[in-house]
């Protein structure tokens, strides 16, 4: 199923809000994207060998979001992040350790394959307690269920390689999320929060290639104002992906999975 996978995606999302009166702003933004996969899997023979496939592609998408004030003491934002599909064409396939009389059988070749980034629909709620305190709820609704199957189509086909169709059949997940910011001066800010994030995988087609558990996350941050317009944003995630037994039927594939991960911040604002 997987020996080796490296993915990388990096979004460029200029935005712009504006501020229509004290209860309501819009927003709006272009979001372009580029990505890279970098994967090696064994190839589909009892004998030894492996094959690479390395490809890199762009992809264009629009943020909108909506920000309400209809209490001073109550703030509301909504937004939605459109989805994305990241098509490789013409990505490099090497084939390794292929035994010589297996060798025609897997030429160097080129693959296409598509990969979607699913859309995002957000609803928060921020009440403020006090002048110092406030706490927020947020959904994160995510469309998970474009991700179908992967499938991959190779340029050249030979009796022992197929195109491969890799069933994966997600699901929608909502993501439920709480946390609270203190105002401690003027100057410095700080937050810390909770959230659950539930597994959109199908149990029945679970791969390693890409973990995806039910997750339980905790989150720190910290802004710091040294002068007026400017905020230094300092922020600490850590998930952790709950144990759990899956299995990727179609080959027979079945281990036990848990996921940590850290994620550290900064963030740079002004405001105008």
């Amino acid at each position: 199923l997987i020996q080796e996978i490296a993915l990388k995606t990096i979004f460029y999302q200029p935005t712009i809000s504006y501020k229509i009166n004290d209860k309501f702003g819009i927003g709006a933004g272009f979001v372009f994207a580029t990505g890279s996969v970098d994967l090696s899997r064994a190839v589909p023979t009892p004998v030894d060998g492996s094959f690479n496939m390395n490809g890199s592609t762009t992809a264009m998408g629009f943020n909108a979001g909506v920000y309400l004030n209809p209490i001073e003491a109550l703030k509301i934002g909504i937004d939605y992040r459109s989805g994305m599909t990241m098509s490789v064409e013409g990505g490099d396939v090497t084939f390794s350790d292929i035994p010589g009389y297996l060798q025609s059988s897997f030429p160097a070749n080129k693959f296409d394959a598509d990969l979607p980034i699913p859309a995002n629909l957000d609803v928060g709620l921020a009440y403020s307690l006090s002048e110092k305190l406030t706490i927020a709820v947020e959904m994160n609704y995510v469309f998970w269920s474009d991700y179908d199957s992967l499938n991959i189509d190779f340029e050249e086909n030979t009796d022992l390689l197929a195109d491969s169709k890799n069933p994966r059949e997600y699901s929608n997940s909502m993501i439920l999320r709480l946390g609270g910011e203190y105002k401690v001066n003027d100057k410095i800010s700080a937050r810390a929060g909770v959230y659950y994030d539930p597994r959109p995988t199908n149990e029945k087609y679970f791969t390693p290639e890409t973990v995806s558990l039910n997750t339980l996350a905790f989150t720190l941050g910290l802004s710091i104002m040294p002068t007026e317009g400017l905020s230094v944003d300092l922020s600490l995630l850590q998930l952790n992906g709950l144990e759990e037994d899956m299995q990727y039927e179609p080959e027979n594939f079945a281990g036990t999975y848990k996921t940590t991960t850290v994620i550290p911040g900064i963030g740079v604002s002004y405001s105008f």
